[in-house]
């Protein structure tokens, strides 16, 4: 849920993470894109 501009430096600086950019949707992304955050979620585990 970090703006894109700010989520790279982010995740670099968290070992072990990395970002990820769901296209066409804004801050909320689990209302908006529900399938789209469910999957970036489950591809983490």
């Amino acid at each position: 849920m970090t703006p894109a501009a700010k989520a790279k430096p982010l995740a670099a600086a968290i070992v072990g993470s990395k970002a990820v950019v769901i296209p066409n949707c804004g801050h909320f992304m689990m209302v908006e894109r529900p399938d789209e955050t469910l999957g970036a979620l489950k591809a983490c585990v």
